[in-house]
């Protein structure tokens, strides 16, 4: 899932970039709109966007998605510095004292972490500097972010479990692929353990977490978990907290001869999308809607800019991707349009793609069906 690059370098680049922007006619950092300035020409704003990682498909729709709703509000593509963390909470942390130094009007950023960022993000917005997140939040940024769109991690982990427990009759023996160690990202994983629990003829075989170091992988775990129920109808799913973890989870079941085991992942990028296409035993993604979240916040942030009242806590739609709707929306594609940018505001309504419901918590959680 990553990739090496010389970060520490890149970012001093970039932020000495928007240091030499910034000084152009500014005066005390707030360039062309500070909150609570009224009116104000987008054009001069000078924007910051902190990604958590480019290193896949999830980074690159972040990056494009705050590309596009930054052109759509105004401001000018020179006037906008990435900056990429590579998934390490310690270098975004210290990209973002750089960033506070070129004093920008504000800040977008997806938290390369679900911890450790805390103190940067209070020293951003004690510094007068607005921050928005997208995908997740942060331990401790909760209360002092400026505001963020982020998933329904418990909602999203329910609802592909759900997906998953409908096609096998709700019985069978499931393993879960987790992403556990990122705090922000757990509540998928303990939504779908609940799932399970609320039927007596399911059971959870065997599970695994994501090492953040890269040496041990999903095949390997997938590997693991077929060498541990070596018989067919043993495992009757496989639910994963991300859709790679899925396609290289199938690829040990093909060598295997296990095509018999379904899979449900999350993220629903296009590489996702093509493999619920093409690939039988791959029956369900749940999208973030990445660039709908990139948008509202982009919302948010002029709105705040004007000095108007903004809600902090916001958590974007998600789209349910199988197979059947996936192959109907495929006819309404327009020229140059893709599955892919479901993620757009709208357009997944717009070609009858099912929406998860709201609200889904443990407490209501029995009442889910789908």
């Amino acid at each position: 899932m990553k990739r090496k690059s010389g970060i520490l370098v890149l970012a001093a680049v970039l932020v000495l970039s928007l240091i030499v922007g910034a000084c152009k006619g500014r005066e005390s950092g707030t360039g062309g709109g500070a909150r609570g300035s009224g009116a104000f020409d987008p054009g001069k704003l000078k924007i910051a966007v902190a990604l958590g990682w480019m290193a896949n498909e999830s980074g690159w729709v972040q990056r494009d998605g705050y590309a596009a709703a930054l052109k759509e509000a105004g401001v000018l593509e020179s006037n906008i510095t990435y900056f990429d963390a590579n998934y390490d909470p310690v270098v975004q942390s210290q990209q973002l004292e750089s960033i506070i130094e070129a004093k920008p009007d504000f800040i977008f950023m997806t938290p390369a972490s679900g911890d450790g960022l805390s103190e940067a993000v209070r020293n951003v917005v004690e510094a007068g500097i607005g921050i928005a997140f997208s995908d997740g939040s942060s331990a401790g940024c909760e209360d002092i972010v400026t505001t963020e769109t982020i998933c329904d991690n418990y909602r999203d982990g329910a609802v592909s479990m759900e997906w998953l427990a409908k096609r096998l009759d709700y019985k069978g023996n499931v393993c879960l692929i987790k992403l556990d160690p990122n705090p922000a990202w757990k509540p998928r994983s303990d939504a779908a353990k609940d799932v399970v629990a609320k039927y007596p003829d399911m059971k959870i075989v065997s599970e695994w977490s994501w090492d953040p170091t890269g040496v041990n992988t999903p095949r390997q775990a997938m590997d693991g978990f077929l060498a541990g129920n070596p018989q067919k109808g043993s495992i009757s799913a496989v639910w994963a907290a991300w859709d790679t973890a899925c396609l290289e989870a199938i690829e040990a079941c093909k060598a295997a001869g296990r095509t018999e085991i379904i899979f449900g992942g999350h993220d629903g990028g296009q590489e996702g999308i093509d493999a619920l296409l093409d690939e039988p035993q791959f029956v369900v993604s749940i999208g973030p809607n990445p660039a709908a979240q990139c948008y509202n916040n982009v919302r948010n942030a002029m709105a705040w800019l004007k000095g108007e009242q903004i809600q902090r806590r916001n958590y974007a739609e998600t789209t349910i991707l199988e197979p059947e709707s996936l192959k109907k929306a495929q006819g309404l594609l327009k020229s140059g349009e893709k599955l892919g940018d479901y993620g757009n505001p709208g357009q997944a309504v717009a070609w009858g793609l099912p929406q998860a419901p709201q609200g889904v918590t443990p407490a209501n959680l029995r009442d889910l069906k789908l």
